[in-house]
């Protein structure tokens, strides 16, 4: 774990200012061919303007719960990071009613929640792209708002996360960040991921497991390595994946 940080926000920030420039994500979908490579400081870009999103557009503050309904993706770990940036802890799984916004992507666009709570809808598409048709009614396009808002994220002393403040809650369970991140440390010994490897991750469907999610962006963070995400993946495609991308961890999930 990097030294000194006691919130995943905190040790998220400590690999961009030690590797601003090197990968922190790849992204594959296999089912499109789409790769993307992410360096630590665009993701922290993508992290600030959405936690800025989060603040100013949703007027989501430290405590507001923010569920997110999405597969493995970059645009997944952006949420992530930027939710525990604004010290809003992440919900996984079904959405609730004390849920603040509900974050989705395009097959539960029809869907509604709960008393009417908030929605956020992403494309999924390449380079974060808004949606190619007109969402219904109240549900926003996070592709066509996010990029109006500041590469620069900072939150308000007072509302800043702290160890005990809670990360995730899962199941009805609150893991703290202080948890998530002795977690995450946990994981990357146990995948053997070591400073500046690479971890592949393989995943279908809807992030639901508290793991899972630390996977996507805390697991690499705590570790000082990279992270590569293949959604919808193709098993043939993995052996050659392994020798182009420099895999040397692979998430158990």
């Amino acid at each position: 774990m990097r030294a000194d940080s006691t919130t995943l926000d905190e040790t998220r920030r400590g690999v961009v200012a030690v590797s601003p420039a090197l990968p922190f994500i790849t992204f594959y979908d296999d089912s499109t061919g789409e790769r993307i490579e992410l360096s630590a400081l665009t993701f922290d870009n993508w992290v600030a303007k959405t936690a800025n999103f989060l603040t100013d557009e949703l007027d989501i503050g430290a405590g507001d719960v923010v569920r997110v309904r999405l597969p493995a993706h970059w645009i997944t770990a952006v949420w992530l990071a930027a939710c525990a940036a604004v010290g809003a802890p992440i919900a996984l799984g079904p959405a609730e009613t004390n849920d603040a916004v509900v974050v989705v992507g395009p097959d539960e666009v029809n869907e509604t929640s709960p008393n009417g709570i908030a929605v956020v809808a992403c494309s999924l598409r390449p380079m974060g792209a808004r949606f190619a048709s007109p969402l219904p009614p109240g549900i926003t396009d996070f592709g066509a708002e996010v990029l109006g808002f500041g590469d620069y994220y900072e939150v308000a002393p007072g509302d800043r996360p702290t160890a005990a403040s809670t990360a995730f809650t899962v199941d009805g369970q609150r893991i703290s960040n202080f948890d998530a991140l002795a977690r995450s440390a946990q994981l990357a010994d146990e995948w053997f991921l070591d400073e500046g490897g690479r971890l592949l991750v393989n995943s279908t469907g809807i992030i639901c497991r508290l793991d899972l999610a630390l996977s996507l962006f805390a697991v690499p963070a705590v570790s000082g390595g990279s992270v590569v995400i293949v959604g919808n993946p193709d098993p043939t495609a993995t052996p050659y994946r392994m020798t182009t991308e420099q895999i040397t961890a692979t998430a158990d999930l």
